[in-house]
């Protein structure tokens, strides 16, 4: 048996258990495309309202995203099938296609309201 210097252990032991740090570090850097907050149907009914606030975020918070009117209030949102977050470093909102439609400090000029307590739609930009 060969044992590599200093190590006290076979060299394709050495060499597996550099390998497999190696593949745990790897993974550790593909991060997956955090999921927002998105409506199960498809066209719910809403009435529209204007809005002055920016979409906030942060990887750290369950909800991932939300909006923040001018006196620093906190306004939970939801978004349409298939919206995604990613964070490279700030907010990034993605439409089901892999679009960025928002980004972290944009203005939401309009939201859907679905009733009282309930989280806002948040449509995307035409």
């Amino acid at each position: 048996m060969i044992r590599a210097r200093g190590f006290g252990m076979p060299v394709m032991k050495r060499v597996l258990l550099v390998g497999t740090v190696a593949l745990l570090l790897a993974a550790c850097g593909a991060t997956p495309t955090p999921s927002l907050e998105t409506l199960s149907e498809d066209n719910p009914p809403c009435a529209g309202v204007g809005t002055e606030a920016t979409l906030a975020g942060s990887r750290t918070d369950p909800r991932l995203a939300w909006m923040v009117d001018p006196q620093g209030g906190r306004h939970e949102i939801v978004w349409p099938r298939g919206f995604t977050a990613r964070f490279d470093p700030d907010l990034a909102v993605l439409d089901a296609s892999g679009k960025v439609v928002y980004r972290a400090g944009d203005k939401i000029d309009g939201a859907c309201v679905r009733g009282e307590d309930r989280p806002l739609l948040i449509l995307p930009p035409r």
